[in-house]
């Protein structure tokens, strides 16, 4: 699972939180899962990170910032998602990084939160069609910034998924 997205099925429309969303799973224990909403930019900023969009990485530990990066070199504390991707690490290497300009806002994301599960608990919900595994794509990971993309996603699944494409962001205005 680790490396794979999760796309928010129509059952979850009308969830407040998750609705229309894609995470990425950046780990799996046996405890469970660990992910990072992808296509939720926030409207704040933070001095260290320029002038980078920060996103809405989920509902658990919103009090912290984390991160996602594509490098050749990973920093120190790094925990590896797929080749190249990393997540996580010495925070203080990242900005010092960022102010060299050896990552640059088209390699990293940040993230105010996660989204995690137990371990039963994703399978239950996959198994309830409230997501959709996806197929791994980390070279078009950070590409993916905003609500547009999951309809993108429902498009490329076909079939009945094409109709809910087109569904209004608040559903109860249809």
């Amino acid at each position: 699972m680790k490396g794979n997205i999760l796309i928010a099925s129509p059952n979850l429309l009308f969830d407040s939180f998750f609705s229309k969303t894609i995470i990425l799973i950046v780990d799996q224990t046996e405890d469970g899962y660990t992910g990072f909403i992808l296509n939720k930019p926030l409207k704040i900023k933070i001095k260290e990170v320029k002038d980078f969009t920060i996103y809405n990485g989920g509902p658990v530990s919103n009090e912290n910032l984390y991160f996602i990066y594509k490098s050749n070199n990973p920093i120190n504390g790094s925990l590896k998602i797929q080749d190249n991707f990393y997540w996580g690490g010495n925070i203080n290497e990242i900005f010092k990084s960022i102010e060299e300009e050896i990552i640059i806002e088209s390699n990293i994301r940040f993230f105010i939160g996660y989204s995690g599960w137990d371990f039963n608990q994703l399978k239950n919900e996959i198994k309830n069609k409230n997501w959709i595994v996806g197929k791994n794509r980390m070279e078009s990971i950070l590409n993916i910034n905003n609500k547009k993309h999951w309809k993108v996603e429902m498009k490329k699944l076909g079939g009945d998924y094409i109709i809910w494409s087109e569904s209004p962001e608040n559903p109860m205005s249809n």
